[in-house]
């Protein structure tokens, strides 16, 4: 579980992973920049993270212009390009981003934190204050 937040080009995560109650790590890194500068924030099932890593950094590599359709159960993703475009994904879609974005189990926190003004970043704090799965560094 995780919470992660997009606003005004900032994109922030969480470092927390945990297995129902457990805490396995606060030390985890959700955040990844893609070959073409992009963002990529990434929520869910971390075991899967590295396969939509790499089937958008195929489509790149490819020059494909649509972004890649997998399936992975579990897996929440925000996709900022280099110009600024943002993406929110889960299940096998893509919704071009809205204003501000957030995903993971802390995402509610964040989006009414976001919806009273608060940075990405701020938002990712105040989920983690709030939020049993969000912790760590932001």
């Amino acid at each position: 579980m995780t919470t992660v937040a997009y606003r005004d080009g900032v994109l922030a995560a969480d470092s927390r992973v945990t297995e129902g109650r457990m805490i396995y790590t606060d030390t985890y890194k959700k955040l990844f920049r893609l070959s073409d500068g992009g963002l990529l924030g990434l929520a869910g099932t971390v075991c899967r993270f590295s396969v939509l890593n790499e089937k958008l950094e195929e489509a790149l590599q490819s020059r494909k212009k649509e972004l890649p359709s997998v399936r992975l159960k579990g897996v929440q993703a925000i996709l900022v390009s280099p110009r600024g475009e943002s993406w929110f994904y889960e299940g096998s879609d893509w919704l071009e981003g809205m204003g501000y974005i957030a995903v993971g189990h802390g995402a509610p926190y964040a989006y009414s934190a976001m919806d009273m003004g608060a940075s990405s970043v701020e938002a990712v704090r105040v989920a983690c204050r709030r939020d049993i799965y969000s912790g760590g560094r932001v």
